[in-house]
């Protein structure tokens, strides 16, 4: 009994590897970097200039996520100037 448990174990951890599904969460920029990007992955500047060269051909989700972490970005560096104050 304890066989058959263990074997559904590994088989249930196995399934998803096997059907090619990914536990990680899909982001909404991953198409359009390796679309656009994928030799700018590893150099933070040209993927910076990559992002501003491309951006319009980005998809609609890609933008927004761009923008919230632009925002998100600019908020931390306020609170950053506040508190060196």
């Amino acid at each position: 009994m304890k066989k058959m448990y263990l074997m559904l174990a590994v088989l249930a951890l196995a399934l998803p590897a096997l059907n090619g599904f990914s536990t990680e969460k899909k982001r909404p920029c991953d198409d359009d970097f390796l679309k656009y990007c994928a030799d700018a992955r590893d150099d933070r500047e040209a993927m910076r200039e990559c992002i501003d060269e491309n951006l319009d051909n980005f998809s609609e989700a890609c933008q927004d996520d761009l923008e919230k972490m632009k925002q998100r970005m600019e908020e931390r560096r306020e609170r950053r100037e506040m508190r060196e104050r």
